[in-house]
Protein backbone atom coordinates (compact mmCIF):
# COMPACT_ATOMS: atom_id res chain seq x y z
CA UNK A 1 0.00 0.00 0.00
CA UNK A 2 3.27 2.60 0.63
CA UNK A 3 5.91 1.04 -0.70
CA UNK A 4 4.49 3.11 -4.05
CA UNK A 5 5.48 5.99 -2.36
CA UNK A 6 8.40 5.72 -0.45
CA UNK A 7 11.66 3.27 -1.11
CA UNK A 8 12.72 0.43 1.24
CA UNK A 9 15.34 1.67 3.50
CA UNK A 10 17.91 -0.23 5.29
CA UNK A 11 16.71 -0.55 8.78
CA UNK A 12 20.45 -0.28 10.27
CA UNK A 13 20.68 3.09 12.10
CA UNK A 14 20.55 4.43 14.92
CA UNK A 15 17.15 4.87 17.62
CA UNK A 16 18.05 8.79 16.77
CA UNK A 17 18.05 8.47 12.64
CA UNK A 18 14.69 6.05 12.93
CA UNK A 19 12.98 8.79 14.81
CA UNK A 20 13.87 11.34 12.40
CA UNK A 21 13.28 9.43 9.15
CA UNK A 22 10.04 9.63 7.60
CA UNK A 23 10.52 6.79 5.25
CA UNK A 24 11.03 4.51 8.37
CA UNK A 25 7.90 5.91 9.88
CA UNK A 26 6.16 5.16 6.59
CA UNK A 27 7.51 1.81 6.15
CA UNK A 28 6.65 1.17 9.52
CA UNK A 29 3.01 1.92 9.24
CA UNK A 30 3.03 -0.43 5.69
CA UNK A 31 4.04 -3.44 7.94
CA UNK A 32 1.36 -2.94 10.48
CA UNK A 33 -1.56 -2.17 7.93
CA UNK A 34 -0.70 -4.97 6.12
CA UNK A 35 -1.21 -6.91 9.40
CA UNK A 36 -4.50 -5.15 10.58
CA UNK A 37 -2.82 -3.19 13.48
CA UNK A 38 -4.58 -0.32 12.42
CA UNK A 39 -3.69 1.37 15.73
CA UNK A 40 0.06 1.24 15.48
CA UNK A 41 -0.33 2.05 11.69
CA UNK A 42 -1.85 5.26 12.50
CA UNK A 43 1.02 6.12 15.30
CA UNK A 44 3.78 6.02 12.36
CA UNK A 45 1.43 7.77 9.99
CA UNK A 46 0.55 10.40 12.28
CA UNK A 47 4.31 10.47 13.15
CA UNK A 48 5.52 10.68 9.68
CA UNK A 49 2.81 13.81 9.29
CA UNK A 50 4.68 15.79 11.99
CA UNK A 51 7.55 15.89 9.24
CA UNK A 52 5.45 16.99 6.27
CA UNK A 53 2.03 18.27 7.54
CA UNK A 54 0.71 18.89 3.93
CA UNK A 55 1.88 15.85 2.44
CA UNK A 56 -1.66 14.63 0.70
CA UNK A 57 -0.42 10.72 -0.02
CA UNK A 58 -0.21 10.86 4.04
CA UNK A 59 -3.44 12.18 4.82
CA UNK A 60 -4.87 10.07 2.51
CA UNK A 61 -3.17 6.80 4.04
CA UNK A 62 -4.30 8.20 7.56
CA UNK A 63 -7.95 8.40 6.18
CA UNK A 64 -7.27 5.03 4.46
CA UNK A 65 -6.23 3.31 7.55
CA UNK A 66 -9.39 5.11 9.61
CA UNK A 67 -11.74 3.89 7.00
CA UNK A 68 -10.51 0.36 7.41
CA UNK A 69 -10.95 0.22 10.70
CA UNK A 70 -14.72 1.34 10.92
CA UNK A 71 -14.13 4.90 11.82
CA UNK A 72 -15.56 6.69 8.64
CA UNK A 73 -15.99 10.49 9.64
CA UNK A 74 -12.29 10.53 11.57
CA UNK A 75 -11.44 9.01 7.85
CA UNK A 76 -13.64 12.07 5.87
CA UNK A 77 -11.74 14.69 8.42
CA UNK A 78 -8.28 13.55 6.64
CA UNK A 79 -9.82 12.98 3.44
CA UNK A 80 -10.98 16.85 3.57
CA UNK A 81 -7.68 18.06 4.86
CA UNK A 82 -6.32 16.39 1.79
CA UNK A 83 -8.96 18.19 -0.11
CA UNK A 84 -8.25 21.57 1.07
CA UNK A 85 -4.14 21.21 0.85
CA UNK A 86 -4.48 20.29 -2.74
CA UNK A 87 -8.22 20.84 -4.42
CA UNK A 88 -7.02 19.34 -7.76
CA UNK A 89 -6.18 15.63 -6.23
CA UNK A 90 -9.27 13.50 -6.92
CA UNK A 91 -8.22 10.96 -4.77
CA UNK A 92 -9.73 12.35 -1.38
CA UNK A 93 -13.46 13.18 -3.23
CA UNK A 94 -13.49 9.93 -4.39
CA UNK A 95 -13.06 8.45 -1.15
CA UNK A 96 -15.47 10.41 0.31
CA UNK A 97 -18.08 10.06 -1.75
CA UNK A 98 -17.55 6.00 -1.52
CA UNK A 99 -18.06 6.27 1.87
CA UNK A 100 -21.14 8.22 1.94
CA UNK A 101 -22.72 5.95 -0.74
CA UNK A 102 -21.80 3.00 1.31
CA UNK A 103 -23.83 4.37 4.61
CA UNK A 104 -26.83 5.23 1.78
CA UNK A 105 -26.27 8.72 2.11
CA UNK A 106 -26.32 9.13 -2.18
CA UNK A 107 -27.07 13.32 -2.02
CA UNK A 108 -24.02 13.49 -0.63
CA UNK A 109 -22.21 11.03 -2.21
CA UNK A 110 -23.15 12.69 -5.15
CA UNK A 111 -21.93 16.10 -4.40
CA UNK A 112 -18.27 15.06 -3.68
CA UNK A 113 -19.13 13.00 -7.83
CA UNK A 114 -20.12 16.79 -8.59
CA UNK A 115 -17.03 18.15 -7.36
CA UNK A 116 -14.95 16.22 -9.54
CA UNK A 117 -16.76 17.13 -12.66
CA UNK A 118 -16.26 20.37 -11.73
CA UNK A 119 -12.65 19.89 -11.74
CA UNK A 120 -12.13 17.66 -14.86
CA UNK A 121 -15.59 16.98 -16.50
CA UNK A 122 -13.61 13.83 -18.50
CA UNK A 123 -13.58 11.98 -15.23
CA UNK A 124 -15.89 9.36 -16.20
CA UNK A 125 -15.41 7.47 -13.44
CA UNK A 126 -17.55 10.20 -11.45
CA UNK A 127 -19.77 10.39 -14.16
CA UNK A 128 -20.68 6.91 -13.76
CA UNK A 129 -20.49 6.61 -9.76
CA UNK A 130 -23.06 9.72 -10.18
CA UNK A 131 -25.07 8.38 -12.42
CA UNK A 132 -25.31 4.68 -10.30
CA UNK A 133 -26.77 6.80 -7.33
CA UNK A 134 -28.96 9.48 -9.29
CA UNK A 135 -30.92 6.13 -10.61
CA UNK A 136 -30.79 4.80 -7.06
CA UNK A 137 -32.54 7.89 -5.99
CA UNK A 138 -35.03 7.22 -9.10
CA UNK A 139 -33.93 10.55 -10.98
CA UNK A 140 -33.47 8.06 -14.16
CA UNK A 141 -33.05 11.42 -16.61
CA UNK A 142 -30.05 12.95 -14.64
CA UNK A 143 -28.42 9.02 -14.99
CA UNK A 144 -29.00 9.05 -18.24
CA UNK A 145 -27.51 12.11 -18.74
CA UNK A 146 -24.16 11.40 -17.00
CA UNK A 147 -24.12 8.27 -18.78
CA UNK A 148 -24.37 9.93 -22.27
CA UNK A 149 -21.58 12.28 -20.85
CA UNK A 150 -19.45 9.10 -19.92
CA UNK A 151 -19.61 7.22 -23.28
CA UNK A 152 -19.05 10.41 -25.20
CA UNK A 153 -15.81 10.78 -23.24
CA UNK A 154 -14.63 7.22 -23.65
CA UNK A 155 -16.67 5.36 -26.16
CA UNK A 156 -15.73 1.92 -25.17
CA UNK A 157 -16.53 2.02 -21.68
CA UNK A 158 -18.67 -0.91 -21.69
CA UNK A 159 -20.32 -0.37 -17.89
CA UNK A 160 -21.85 3.01 -18.63
CA UNK A 161 -23.11 1.53 -22.02
CA UNK A 162 -24.29 -1.67 -19.43
CA UNK A 163 -25.75 0.84 -17.02
CA UNK A 164 -28.03 2.70 -19.60
CA UNK A 165 -29.30 -0.38 -20.75
CA UNK A 166 -30.92 -1.11 -17.70
CA UNK A 167 -32.41 2.16 -17.07
CA UNK A 168 -34.23 1.86 -20.82
CA UNK A 169 -34.97 -1.58 -19.82
CA UNK A 170 -36.47 -0.68 -16.43
CA UNK A 171 -38.41 2.31 -18.24
CA UNK A 172 -39.81 -0.58 -20.99
CA UNK A 173 -37.85 1.00 -23.63
CA UNK A 174 -36.57 -2.64 -25.05
CA UNK A 175 -35.25 -1.66 -28.18
CA UNK A 176 -33.05 0.93 -26.56
CA UNK A 177 -32.09 -1.59 -23.74
CA UNK A 178 -31.18 -4.17 -26.61
CA UNK A 179 -28.92 -1.09 -28.36
CA UNK A 180 -27.00 -0.22 -25.30
CA UNK A 181 -26.13 -3.88 -24.23
CA UNK A 182 -25.32 -5.09 -27.46
CA UNK A 183 -22.84 -2.31 -27.30
CA UNK A 184 -21.17 -3.59 -23.55
CA UNK A 185 -20.75 -6.80 -24.93
CA UNK A 186 -18.91 -5.19 -27.94
CA UNK A 187 -16.41 -3.56 -25.46
CA UNK A 188 -16.61 -5.69 -22.12
CA UNK A 189 -16.77 -9.65 -23.60
CA UNK A 190 -15.77 -10.72 -19.39
CA UNK A 191 -18.69 -10.23 -17.74
CA UNK A 192 -21.80 -12.41 -18.06
CA UNK A 193 -24.07 -9.67 -16.50
CA UNK A 194 -24.67 -7.80 -20.23
CA UNK A 195 -24.99 -11.09 -21.86
CA UNK A 196 -27.80 -12.16 -19.35
CA UNK A 197 -29.48 -9.16 -19.30
CA UNK A 198 -29.90 -9.53 -23.39
CA UNK A 199 -30.74 -13.45 -22.98
CA UNK A 200 -34.15 -11.73 -20.89
CA UNK A 201 -35.04 -9.66 -23.41
CA UNK A 202 -34.97 -12.10 -26.07
CA UNK A 203 -36.68 -14.17 -23.99
CA UNK A 204 -39.43 -11.91 -23.81
CA UNK A 205 -39.94 -11.58 -26.83
CA UNK A 206 -40.30 -15.31 -27.36
CA UNK A 207 -37.10 -15.02 -29.30
CA UNK A 208 -35.77 -18.21 -27.90
CA UNK A 209 -33.07 -19.32 -29.57
CA UNK A 210 -30.98 -16.16 -29.55
CA UNK A 211 -31.95 -16.13 -25.84
CA UNK A 212 -30.45 -19.55 -25.17
CA UNK A 213 -27.46 -18.64 -27.21
CA UNK A 214 -27.26 -15.82 -24.54
CA UNK A 215 -27.49 -17.90 -21.61
CA UNK A 216 -24.89 -20.49 -22.72
CA UNK A 217 -22.78 -17.50 -23.65
CA UNK A 218 -23.37 -16.47 -19.50
CA UNK A 219 -22.62 -20.22 -18.35
CA UNK A 220 -18.99 -20.09 -20.36
CA UNK A 221 -18.15 -16.75 -18.75
CA UNK A 222 -19.38 -18.14 -14.89
CA UNK A 223 -20.37 -22.10 -15.00
CA UNK A 224 -22.11 -21.04 -11.35
CA UNK A 225 -24.23 -18.08 -12.60
CA UNK A 226 -27.41 -19.32 -10.88
CA UNK A 227 -29.98 -17.20 -12.48
CA UNK A 228 -28.77 -18.18 -15.94
CA UNK A 229 -29.04 -21.67 -15.00
CA UNK A 230 -32.73 -21.42 -13.58
CA UNK A 231 -33.82 -19.36 -16.93
CA UNK A 232 -32.15 -22.40 -19.08
CA UNK A 233 -34.21 -24.66 -17.48
CA UNK A 234 -37.15 -22.98 -17.59
CA UNK A 235 -36.88 -22.49 -21.33
CA UNK A 236 -36.89 -26.41 -21.41
CA UNK A 237 -39.47 -26.72 -19.49
CA UNK A 238 -41.58 -24.96 -21.02
CA UNK A 239 -40.41 -26.42 -24.31
CA UNK A 240 -41.50 -30.03 -22.64
CA UNK A 241 -38.42 -31.51 -21.96
CA UNK A 242 -38.56 -32.25 -18.49
CA UNK A 243 -35.39 -34.47 -17.71
CA UNK A 244 -33.14 -31.71 -19.42
CA UNK A 245 -35.23 -28.65 -17.30
CA UNK A 246 -34.45 -30.51 -14.01
CA UNK A 247 -30.94 -30.99 -14.65
CA UNK A 248 -30.25 -26.83 -15.08
CA UNK A 249 -32.95 -26.46 -11.93
CA UNK A 250 -30.63 -29.00 -9.63
CA UNK A 251 -28.13 -26.97 -10.86
CA UNK A 252 -29.15 -23.61 -9.71
CA UNK A 253 -30.81 -25.23 -6.84
CA UNK A 254 -27.13 -26.47 -5.50
CA UNK A 255 -26.37 -22.83 -5.92
CA UNK A 256 -29.49 -21.58 -3.81
CA UNK A 257 -30.41 -24.37 -2.08
CA UNK A 258 -33.40 -22.59 -0.73
CA UNK A 259 -34.85 -21.08 -3.25
CA UNK A 260 -38.44 -21.51 -3.36
CA UNK A 261 -39.18 -20.88 -7.27
CA UNK A 262 -36.09 -23.49 -7.72
CA UNK A 263 -37.69 -25.94 -6.01
CA UNK A 264 -40.97 -25.47 -7.11
CA UNK A 265 -39.94 -25.50 -10.26
CA UNK A 266 -38.44 -29.19 -9.81
CA UNK A 267 -41.31 -30.49 -8.04
CA UNK A 268 -43.61 -29.62 -11.04
CA UNK A 269 -41.38 -31.10 -13.81
CA UNK A 270 -41.40 -34.52 -11.55
CA UNK A 271 -44.86 -34.50 -10.95
CA UNK A 272 -45.19 -33.81 -15.30
CA UNK A 273 -43.17 -36.84 -15.20
CA UNK A 274 -45.60 -38.83 -13.18
CA UNK A 275 -42.73 -39.14 -10.55
CA UNK A 276 -45.03 -38.50 -7.73
CA UNK A 277 -43.08 -39.39 -4.93
CA UNK A 278 -40.12 -37.27 -5.80
CA UNK A 279 -42.54 -34.47 -6.90
CA UNK A 280 -43.72 -34.11 -2.98
CA UNK A 281 -39.93 -34.35 -1.61
CA UNK A 282 -39.54 -30.97 -3.43
CA UNK A 283 -43.14 -29.45 -2.02
CA UNK A 284 -42.33 -30.49 0.98
CA UNK A 285 -39.22 -28.79 1.35
CA UNK A 286 -41.19 -25.51 -0.20
CA UNK A 287 -43.36 -25.56 2.09
CA UNK A 288 -41.05 -25.85 5.35
CA UNK A 289 -39.80 -22.93 4.13
CA UNK A 290 -43.19 -21.31 3.13
CA UNK A 291 -45.79 -23.07 4.98
CA UNK A 292 -48.91 -20.37 2.83
CA UNK A 293 -46.96 -21.15 -0.30
CA UNK A 294 -49.33 -21.01 -3.36
CA UNK A 295 -47.61 -23.58 -5.61
CA UNK A 296 -46.58 -26.24 -3.12
CA UNK A 297 -49.76 -26.65 -0.73
CA UNK A 298 -51.92 -26.57 -4.30
CA UNK A 299 -49.34 -29.51 -5.85
CA UNK A 300 -49.39 -31.34 -2.46
CA UNK A 301 -53.45 -31.19 -2.73
CA UNK A 302 -53.24 -33.01 -6.76
CA UNK A 303 -50.92 -35.33 -4.71
CA UNK A 304 -53.90 -36.01 -2.04
CA UNK A 305 -56.51 -36.11 -5.04
CA UNK A 306 -54.74 -38.40 -6.98
CA UNK A 307 -54.17 -40.99 -3.98
CA UNK A 308 -57.97 -40.87 -3.15
CA UNK A 309 -57.98 -38.96 -0.17
CA UNK A 310 -60.77 -36.82 -1.23
CA UNK A 311 -61.36 -35.12 2.73
CA UNK A 312 -57.63 -34.19 2.60
CA UNK A 313 -57.41 -32.59 -0.39
CA UNK A 314 -60.32 -30.68 0.05
CA UNK A 315 -59.06 -29.34 3.38
CA UNK A 316 -55.86 -28.55 1.36
CA UNK A 317 -58.22 -26.23 -1.67
CA UNK A 318 -60.14 -24.50 1.91
CA UNK A 319 -56.55 -24.08 3.52
CA UNK A 320 -55.62 -22.23 -0.05
CA UNK A 321 -59.01 -20.17 0.37
CA UNK A 322 -58.71 -19.21 2.99
CA UNK A 323 -55.10 -17.83 2.58
CA UNK A 324 -56.61 -15.76 -0.53
CA UNK A 325 -60.51 -15.60 -0.88
CA UNK A 326 -60.12 -13.89 -4.44
CA UNK A 327 -58.75 -16.99 -6.19
CA UNK A 328 -61.64 -18.05 -8.62
CA UNK A 329 -59.57 -21.29 -9.80
CA UNK A 330 -59.58 -22.41 -6.05
CA UNK A 331 -63.18 -21.33 -5.24
CA UNK A 332 -64.07 -23.16 -9.03
CA UNK A 333 -61.93 -26.43 -8.04
CA UNK A 334 -63.97 -26.56 -4.11
CA UNK A 335 -66.99 -26.20 -6.39
CA UNK A 336 -65.97 -29.64 -8.32
CA UNK A 337 -64.70 -31.43 -5.28
CA UNK A 338 -67.81 -30.67 -2.93
CA UNK A 339 -70.32 -31.38 -5.76
CA UNK A 340 -68.18 -35.09 -6.57
CA UNK A 341 -68.45 -35.71 -2.61
CA UNK A 342 -72.15 -35.33 -3.04
CA UNK A 343 -71.90 -31.75 -0.74
CA UNK A 344 -74.38 -29.96 -3.33
CA UNK A 345 -75.01 -27.21 -0.59
CA UNK A 346 -71.44 -26.47 0.11
CA UNK A 347 -70.74 -27.09 -4.17
CA UNK A 348 -73.12 -24.16 -4.85
CA UNK A 349 -71.72 -21.75 -1.78
CA UNK A 350 -68.22 -22.10 -3.83
CA UNK A 351 -69.83 -21.79 -7.71
CA UNK A 352 -71.71 -18.54 -6.78
CA UNK A 353 -68.05 -17.59 -5.09
CA UNK A 354 -66.45 -18.73 -8.55
CA UNK A 355 -68.75 -16.20 -10.75
CA UNK A 356 -68.95 -13.62 -8.32
CA UNK A 357 -64.74 -13.76 -8.51
CA UNK A 358 -65.39 -13.92 -12.75
CA UNK A 359 -64.34 -17.31 -13.26
CA UNK A 360 -66.29 -18.08 -16.93
CA UNK A 361 -67.45 -22.06 -16.12
CA UNK A 362 -68.69 -20.84 -13.12
CA UNK A 363 -70.84 -18.18 -14.58
CA UNK A 364 -72.29 -20.67 -17.09
CA UNK A 365 -72.91 -23.15 -15.04
CA UNK A 366 -74.79 -20.73 -12.64
CA UNK A 367 -77.51 -20.54 -15.44
CA UNK A 368 -78.94 -23.75 -14.53
CA UNK A 369 -81.31 -23.92 -11.65
CA UNK A 370 -80.56 -26.53 -10.31
CA UNK A 371 -77.55 -29.03 -10.05
CA UNK A 372 -77.79 -32.58 -8.16
CA UNK A 373 -74.93 -34.59 -7.19
CA UNK A 374 -75.56 -37.35 -9.74
CA UNK A 375 -75.82 -34.91 -12.39
CA UNK A 376 -72.83 -35.79 -14.99
CA UNK A 377 -70.64 -33.06 -14.17
CA UNK A 378 -68.25 -33.36 -17.01
CA UNK A 379 -70.95 -33.75 -19.65
CA UNK A 380 -72.07 -30.10 -18.44
CA UNK A 381 -68.55 -28.55 -18.47
CA UNK A 382 -68.21 -30.35 -21.71
CA UNK A 383 -70.46 -28.60 -22.91
CA UNK A 384 -69.93 -25.47 -21.17
CA UNK A 385 -66.09 -25.88 -23.13
CA UNK A 386 -67.27 -26.30 -26.85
Amino acid sequence: MFGKLFSKINFWKSDKELKENLEVYLSLAEKYFDEKNFSKALFYLKGALKFNSDNVDILIKIGDTYSMSGKHETAIEYFLKAINNHPSDLRGYYKIAKIYSSHYEYQKAIEFYERILRINQSETEASYSAAILYNKLNNTEKAISLLIDAVNHDSQFGKAYFELGKIFEKNGDLDKALIYYQKSISFDHSTPDPYFHLALLYESKKLLEPAMSFYKKVLTIEPKFEPALFQVGQIYDEAGSKQIAIDFYLKALKLKPESIKTLNKIGVAYFDLSKFQISEEYFDKVISLDKENYTANYYKGLLLKRNHNFDAYIGKLEYLFNIDSNNSKIAFELFEAYLNNGKGELARKYLDKAAELGDSKAIELKKIKRLEPEDDFYDILSSIEN
